[in-house]
């Protein structure tokens, strides 16, 4: 190891190495531990004796959840019956062996791989002073009792009745040291909910940083496509049935020539989506995260052409759908009039109405089944489905090349397919498909 250096990197195995190279005494303190870091404290603590190596961890759910160890290494520690003190929260490290110490920070494997040489350093070199300081923080100075290995306390003591572990109650951190059923519980819940695999959720979350899925839908202003449901007694009321049978149930709300046309809508969302959003035929619409902003501000520019729209909605849609129904009315009065439906002749008191009774009624059947103006813009309204990428998705057979012939000249995306690549294949040998 090059001792001359004051940053330098520090990984699970360059850690082990220096503990198993102790002599006197070990002092270990981090959010939790590796396989590798675990076996050389048992070690160091069968060669140096329990007292002389110092554990401190934050033996909780969430550290291992988060990646900062496995809990195998724990368990470790605990069949071995190797004292581990625990300090909630802590998130910085130090080691101390013999007379040389490190501060340094192993990241969560959620977010960084962690593997680096010494120009990538997560850990300073600690002076002699800053050494013995640290020492006195975390280990009771001299005057102070020794606490058992078992955690019982035979001598008389001030402190009794405090939550505070005697021998250990002037240390900063690590005051109590974690009782069994405390490990056993945390197993318990990683067995029922296993740890994410680290490698796979990093490369989703470098993936979810460059693209998402977006789909965009333009719901309700295409009102020259859209029908009306003819009520049910005017089809009863044709009597010739292969006249009923060429009916169908529904009639167009406005006419074919009608000026009241989502078109411009229409042309301008597909013109959005075509610069913006790449289309998969099975999994939807993709786009880049660096041209969101600028697709938010052409749909807000969508969105007012949709007001406009509306507006010349409301001062066209009555006066056309008025039409339609007049149209109906021509095509249906008499009809009804040979065979009124029930509730006509119940009103009417006849069975035989008149011209003007079978108009009117027309009239008024079709108009309650018509939607009105303000009904049809408040149809009218822009649908945005967001949704991050996930590793099913991403292992899809062809779904990641897909993505490769979308964007064949960004540089930047080169990182995510290089890390998805690594991960599949270490998913693999990990699951024995290789």
């Amino acid at each position: 190891m090059a001792h001359h250096r004051t940053f330098l990197s520090l990984s699970p195995e360059r850690l082990a190495s220096i503990i198993m190279g102790a002599r006197r005494r070990v002092l270990y303190a981090a959010p939790s531990v590796s396989l590798e870091v675990s076996s050389a404290l048992i070690n160091a603590s069968e060669r140096l004796g329990d007292g002389n190596v110092a554990i401190v961890l934050d033996v909780s759910e969430d550290v291992f959840r988060l990646g900062y160890g496995v809990i195998d290494a724990l368990n470790l520690l605990h069949e071995r019956n190797i004292s581990v003190r625990h300090s909630e929260g802590l998130r910085i490290s130090l080691v101390v062996v013999d007379d040389e110490g490190f501060i340094f920070c192993l990241p969560a494997l959620l977010v960084d791989a962690a593997r680096r040489g010494d120009d990538q350093p997560n850990a300073v070199r600690a002076s002699f002073e800053q050494i013995e300081g640290l020492m006195s923080a975390v280990i009771p100075p001299p005057t102070q009792r020794t606490l058992p290995l078992d955690g019982t306390d035979t001598q008389p003591s001030s402190q009794t009745g405090q939550d505070a572990l005697p021998a250990l109650d002037q240390a900063e951190i690590g005051q109590k040291l974690a009782p069994a059923a405390q490990i056993e519980k945390i197993e318990r819940a990683i067995q029922a909910n296993p740890v994410d695999n680290f490698d796979l959720t990093r490369v989703v979350k470098v993936f979810a940083a460059y693209i998402q899925f977006y789909e965009l839908e333009v719901r309700g202003t295409q009102i020259q496509n859209q029908s009306v449901r003819l009520p049910k007694s005017l089809i009863a009321s044709i009597r010739d049935k292969a006249t009923r049978d060429r009916i169908t149930a529904e009639f167009k709300l406005l006419a074919p020539d009608s000026k009241v046309s989502g078109d411009k809508v229409r042309k301008k969302a597909a013109a959005i989506r075509k610069r913006f959003i790449h289309h998969h035929s099975t999994y939807g619409g993709i786009i880049l995260k660096n041209t969101r902003a600028e697709l938010e501000a052409a749909i807000a520019e969508l969105e007012k052409l949709i007001e406009m729209h509306k507006e010349a909605i409301l001062g066209r849609f009555d006066k056309e759908a008025k039409k339609s129904i007049e149209e109906l009315v021509r095509a249906f009065w008499r009809e009804i009039a040979r065979n009124p439906p029930h509730e006509l002749a119940d009103q009417l008191g006849s069975d035989k109405p008149t011209t003007e009774e079978a108009k009117d009624y027309l009239g008024h059947i079709l108009s309650e089944a018509f939607p009105k103006a303000k009904e049809v813009i408040e149809a009218m309204r822009v649908i945005r489905v967001v949704k991050d990428v996930t590793w099913n998705t991403l292992n899809e057979p062809g779904f990641v090349d897909w993505l490769k012939k979308q964007f064949p000249m960004r540089k930047d995306l080169q990182q995510p397919f290089e890390m998805y690549r690594a991960a599949r294949e270490a998913n693999k040998t990990r699951s024995g498909q290789a």
